[in-house]
């Protein structure tokens, strides 16, 4: 028998545990397997029992842990068991293996079982093994509690890391706070004196980029040998021929290859261009190629559109506030001009001001004038990215389906070891984050210019319909806020690639030869796709053989009342009652965990990284006519101060840990076992690698057009929200 220890320190140090081991001519008694010992973390143990009757093909194995001691929980990833005739595994007389994939903790003075790493449908699951699937499933849901919510997602009953099952722990090196991270890091990175800092920037260099002390108090040197640790300089804030922060060319590039670049929409009808635009239809004839007026430009699918008026509209800062934000909206027109990159450039910007007043910006604006209203658009979509894209539309949204599968999904159950690897750590990280990242006074609110407006707050709600008290451990609703409001447009089939593209008007590759977003991330949807179609027929071969699981329509169903009880578009009518419809689930499920949440977060360093650029948060007042100045433009970004943290989080972010593992490598531990399914895996990674290959032919032409487009790599991406 060997065992291989999880990750975490101190796991099972003081661990006492004794076996059964159950197989199809019954169960042995209990064998012990180790004694108190030192720390074996990731480490392979083998232990060798003698049994005298055959138990025939092994199922299960129950794992006890009679040890009380303070570290004597004990995190198993797998068990493998050797059966041999006299002479051991070494000798000819090897005879079979059976691997038991774990992942889960045994706790001190309790029990854990662990199935046979085979996949079976309820339907098909033997009938020898069916009361211990049963019984496993019981007490996961005994462990897994819901609190329901309104207006938002449902999420696991914690309200700290320490209340969660211990299978959600993440690894002990995995700092939870992140401020104390942050700190950490910019303490080694050299900056830890400027935190405090409140004062403004006293220059900026308009050509290079970035605040001038910046490249000596954070970045690495320009030239020479590099000395200390600090930062490596963002693209953009390099001397880069050809890129300039202040360009309008750069502005569009960020909205086609930068962190957020499924946002920008074309326009398909001149009522979807909002009102206020009028001096931008007159710059119209000038561009290349030109077009006389919005309905001619529209017809040629020309143009583009960023608007975030309604979303923002009531929650942003009051003007006595120490940070500003507004409703903004941005009108792009795609030119074929190689000067101004083949892309889009901007022609007009809408800032609301609190009192109602829209004031509309053109290129022909004043020079400060028109920095300073970019400026205000790239900081209304920071917060629509980190808010709306990246924490409620991959993060938020999946809790619910990875909860219901640990509550309703046997491990043995083939969705449940299809999607695990992608839904791993992602509770803990979602909890670690609502406890110490977006609290008032946390990162997130000391940082970004929405702060307390983020989310919305929650109060109990006064009644509910739900589920009992045995299912839901607490109700609650949220009120307004950015989160709530992009709930409440939200739909799940809009988190697919092809639906994302289509409902924005950008899926026909004539609009941009180049559009690497779209392109490169195309690749990787169908490649999950083909994995998962090839996936699921091995297990199912009707629709009626999905439509009969009991365990998966259970799955659908909570997540569908409790996960997301406000969506229609999550009914059980409409959920997974056939294989076409259990592969756009489980497709969706992955794209969103792996690519789509890769390519929002480790992509934020290029762009926030240039501080004025893409700033998290603004100051003063909405700019005015004639009254924007180089001097008014250093008060508005952030302080000194800010800006270190600001920088710090935006490179923490934008970093894969070892908790990150890629989506293009092998896969968790002899996860996946069954042969057929081994084989759509392995073909899997046949087409990432394929993929991989094209997407760097494709960067190495990039390079020479502008900018190379990383973020989709295989290799690059993680499979799970947790980095």
């Amino acid at each position: 028998v060997g065992v291989v220890a999880g990750s975490h320190s101190n796991t099972g140090e003081e661990a006492v545990v004794d076996v059964i081991i159950v197989g199809f001519n019954g169960r042995t008694d209990p064998h012990r397997l180790r004694k108190p010992t030192r720390s074996s973390r990731m480490q392979v143990e083998v232990f060798t029992i003698e049994l005298e009757e055959d138990l025939g093909e092994l199922g299960a194995i129950e794992v006890y842990n009679s040890s009380t001691g303070v570290k004597a929980d004990f995190e198993i990833l797998k068990i493998v068991i050797d059966k041999t005739m006299e002479g051991g595994i070494e000798s000819s007389s090897y005879w079979q293996r059976w691997v038991f994939p774990c992942y889960g903790w045994v706790p001190a003075g309790g029990s854990r079982l662990f199935f046979e790493g085979t996949a079976f449908t309820p339907q098909r699951t033997p009938m020898w093994l069916r009361v211990q699937r049963q019984k496993e499933l019981e007490a996961a849901q005994q462990g897994y509690k819901w609190r329901t919510r309104k207006h938002l997602p449902g999420c696991i009953a914690c309200t700290s890391v320490y209340e969660l099952p211990k299978d959600e722990w993440l690894p002990s090196w995995y700092t939870f706070d992140q401020k104390v991270a942050l700190a950490d890091l910019c303490s080694q990175r050299g900056v830890a004196h400027l935190l405090g800092e409140e004062e403004s920037w006293e220059a900026i260099d308009p050509q290079n980029a970035a605040p001038k002390t910046l490249f000596g108090e954070f970045f690495e040197p320009k030239k020479g040998r590099i000395e200390g640790n600090r930062f490596p300089a963002p693209d953009l804030a390099k001397e880069t021929e050809g890129r300039n922060w202040m360009g309008d060319v750069e502005f569009g590039r960020e909205l086609l290859s930068g962190t957020h670049p499924n946002a920008v929409r074309c326009c398909t009808s001149i009522s979807e261009i909002p009102d206020g635009f009028q001096k931008a239809e007159a710059l119209l004839a000038r561009l290349s190629p030109p077009s006389k007026n919005f309905s001619e430009a529209v017809a040629s699918m020309r143009i583009f559109l960023l608007d975030y008026t309604d979303l923002l509209r009531g929650l942003c800062p009051p003007e006595s506030a120490s940070k500003t934000l507004a409703p903004v909206a941005c009108l792009l027109y795609r030119t074929d001009d190689a000067e101004k990159g083949g892309g889009l450039i901007p022609i007009g910007i809408r800032i609301d001001t609190h009192s109602g007043e829209m004031r509309v910006f053109t290129p022909e604006s004043n020079m400060w004038d028109w920095v300073t209203a970019k400026t205000f658009v790239q900081c209304a979509d920071a917060q629509v990215q980190t808010v709306v894209s990246d924490y409620l539309q991959t993060s938020m949204v999946v809790e619910p389906f990875a909860l219901a599968m640990r509550r309703q999904l046997s491990p043995m159950h083939p969705v449940f070891k299809l999607l695990f690897p992608y839904f791993r750590h992602s509770i803990g990280l979602n909890v670690a984050m609502r406890q110490s990242a977006w609290g008032p006074g946390d990162i997130y609110d000391s940082l970004f210019s929405i702060g307390s407006k983020a989310l919305g707050s929650e109060e109990p709600a006064e009644s509910d319909s739900g589920p009992s008290a045995s299912t839901s451990a607490d109700i609650s609703s949220s009120q307004d806020g950015l989160a709530v409001r992009a709930y409440r447009q939200w739909k799940f089939v809009d988190n697919t690639m092809p639906s994302s593209l289509q409902s924005r008007n950008v899926a026909d590759s004539s609009l941009f030869p180049e559009y690497a977003y779209r392109d490169d991330g195309m690749l990787i949807w169908t490649a999950i796709v083909d994995f998962v179609t090839s996936y699921v027929e091995v297990y199912y071969k009707n629709d009626d053989e999905v439509e009969e699981d009991p365990e998966l329509q259970e799955w659908w169903e909570e997540i569908a009342t409790l996960g997301h009880r406000d969506k229609e578009g999550l009914e059980r009518k409409v959920g997974c009652d056939t294989i076409d419809e259990l592969t756009r689930v489980c497709s969706t499920l992955i794209w969103t965990c792996s690519a789509q949440h890769s390519v929002l977060s480790l992509s934020r360093w290029g762009s926030y990284g240039c501080l004025p650029f893409r700033p998290a948060s603004l100051r003063g007042k909405v700019p005015e006519h004639g009254e924007c100045t180089y001097e008014s433009f250093l008060d508005q970004i952030p302080p000194v101060g800010e800006s270190a943290a600001g920088l710090g989080h935006a490179w923490l972010a934008s970093q894969r840990t070892d908790m990150g593992e890629p989506l293009l490598g092998p896969q968790l531990q002899e996860w996946i076992c069954d042969g057929s399914a081994l084989k759509t895996f392995n073909a899997f990674q046949d087409d990432l690698e394929k993929a991989e290959q094209v997407i760097k032919l494709r960067n190495n032409r990039r390079v020479n057009d502008g900018v190379a487009f990383n973020s989709m790599l295989p290799s690059t991406i993680c499979k799970s929200v947790a980095l």
